[in-house]
């Protein structure tokens, strides 16, 4: 199933003039633990640099979570979270033009931009993330209505959590160390796959709505 990006209320392709809506290309997901370790890595642009191609017909991808999204975003952005894009066909953009995309530092972007490589983009990382554009040029950034965590910072409080639970609930009952190894299982097998399933579940809270 495929979805323009108008048909989602995240996006305001209007609100930018400077910027060209996307046309609809099919981008077919892929599972990143499929993807070779010698795939060429995606083109990277300082956030200096990507503010002086505002001007021009440029197309721009946020791939964070939509309480991320809704609390502050370069205006104009369209709005596919990294998790849709690896769970199966979305839209994305023109082909024939570069998609500079965002997250918010750039890690996610970077992996973001490598599945849109191998499907035929030319996807270009901007470095530093939302939070570089926004450091550089306030007035380029809208939102602010949302005061919820970033999702990394949610997995990280709760894996945290957890951690320090298995540990203090160990005094009293020894099993519930098995709670702290888990994680530490879970997050490394995380870093090993590229994949986050507490992010999965966090994402689906009522408060990231």
């Amino acid at each position: 199933i495929t979805v323009p990006l108008c048909a989602s209320p995240s996006i305001n392709m209007h609100s930018f003039a400077r910027f060209r809506p996307v046309a609809p290309i099919l981008l077919r997901g892929c599972n990143p633990c499929c993807r070779s370790f010698s795939a060429q890595a995606p083109r990277k642009i300082s956030a200096p640099d990507f503010i002086d191609k505002l001007g021009q017909d440029v197309q721009v991808l946020d791939v964070r979570e939509s309480a991320e999204f809704k609390d502050v975003h370069v205006k104009g952005a369209a709005h596919i979270p990294l998790t849709s894009i690896r769970l199966g066909s979305t839209v994305l953009g023109d082909k024939s033009k570069p998609i500079y995309v965002l997250c918010r530092s750039g890690v996610r972007a970077e992996t973001a931009a490598q599945l849109a490589n191998e499907s035929g983009f030319d996807a270009v990382v901007v470095e530093g993330g939302t939070q570089a554009v926004q450091k550089a040029n306030p007035s380029l950034c809208e939102g602010g209505a949302s005061k919820v965590w970033s999702l990394d910072r949610q997995v990280r409080f709760t894996a945290g959590a957890m951690v320090l639970g298995g540990v203090l609930g160990a005094h009293a009952f020894p099993a519930a160390i098995i709670l702290s190894g888990a994680v530490g299982g879970g997050l490394m097998f995380s870093a090993v796959t590229d994949t986050c399933a507490m992010g999965n579940v966090l994402m689906k809270m009522p408060w990231n709505k």
